[in-house]
Parts: C-alpha cells; sequence; structure tokens
C-alpha cells in the first residue's frame, strides 16, 4: 500500500488526537488497566496534539493511507528529563492502527524522525515502550534499538513495567525511508 508520509499542521490535530486514542485502545487492551483506556479524553488529547504541532522543538509525522485516512504518526524531540548520559533525543510517540502493521509503516515514521533529528544535529533517540508489549519490542530491536534499562512508567496512577531503548545509528534508521 502506498502511503503519504507528511508533516501535519494543527488542522489536523483532532484527526490525529482519535487515531492517537484508536492505536491506544487497539495496542494496549489487555496490557493497561482498562479504566486508563475508558478515561482518554478527547478534547484534552486534542488540545495536546495543538501543542505538538506548533512547538517548533517537536518533530512530527504522520502517515496517510487511501483516502487520505490517517495511518499513523511519530513524534520525536529534546527529551523531557534526561533519559541518559549522551542521548539527546526522544521518540515521544510511534503509533501505527493495526489494520496497517507490516507494511513498513514504522520503519518509515521512524526513518523520516532519524533522518529530521539528524538534520537539527541531533546524534541519538530514546524511547520507552511497555515491558509487556512484546511485539513492539521486537520491532525496535529488528531495526537496531538496544534496550538500556527496565523500570516502572506511571500511567494516570498506574506503575507499568516499562523497557527503555535506543537508537544510536540514526543514519542507517534514516534511510528506511524512500
Amino acid at each position: 500500500m502506498n502511503f503519504n508520509i507528511f508533516r501535519p499542521d494543527e488542522s489536523r490535530a483532532e484527526e490525529l488526537a482519535i487515531t492517537n486514542i484508536r492505536c491506544w485502545q487497539e495496542a494496549y487492551t489487555g496490557l493497561v488497566p482498562p479504566e486508563i483506556l475508558a478515561n482518554v479524553d478527547l478534547v484534552a488529547q486534542t488540545a495536546k496534539w495543538k501543542g505538538i504541532l506548533a512547538d517548533s522543538q517537536q518533530v512530527a509525522f504522520a502517515a496517510a493511507a487511501h483516502e487520505k485516512v490517517l495511518a499513523g504518526f511519530v513524534v520525536a524531540g529534546r527529551p523531557s528529563e534526561i533519559l541518559f548520559d549522551g542521548i539527546d533525543g526522544h521518540i515521544a510517540a510511534l503509533y501505527i492502527l493495526r489494520a496497517f502493521y507490516r507494511q513498513g509503516l514504522g520503519r518509515r515514521l521512524l526513518g523520516a524522525a532519524a533522518k529530521e533529528w539528524l538534520a537539527r544535529g541531533g546524534t541519538s533517540l530514546a524511547l520507552g515502550v511497555l515491558a509487556e508489549n512484546h511485539q513492539a519490542r521486537r520491532f525496535y530491536e529488528s531495526l537496531g534499538a538496544r534496550l538500556v534499562r527496565t523500570g516502572i512508567y506511571e500511567w494516570d496512577g498506574h506503575p507499568l513495567p516499562d523497557a527503555i531503548y535506543v537508537f544510536e545509528n540514526l543514519a542507517e534508521l534514516s534511510v528506511s525511508i524512500p
């Protein structure tokens, strides 16, 4: 399937929020307490996306499939906290709707973020993933991410085991896009 990878503007904030929520529901059902997914607020998510898209320090790419339907997105930028010495970038989000899994879209979105982060002078990108999300962990590892630690991620007051990975070869990762 052909995907159009593009930089969304603020006019797409609600559409990105809806896609974000759907991705969470698809990826996290059974991995997180149900009340986390049941209590997601579209208005709050839309506001969050407006902030991301207005922030020049953030790198955001979206992917549209047929009929301009959003299929997924990636957000990267400077870490909001010190992750590790020498790690200058953070993948804050990478989500693909289940209907578009295994079509190279995640690789292309990560590649676009890596290429942009390199262009901005970045050298590495870290990301966190729920420890029980084995499919996502295998995906990141297949692209060269190195596990650097495990810990606990606090989501809406719920402690969830997580795993932190780092991509240190952004040049290699950035060739994942056409």
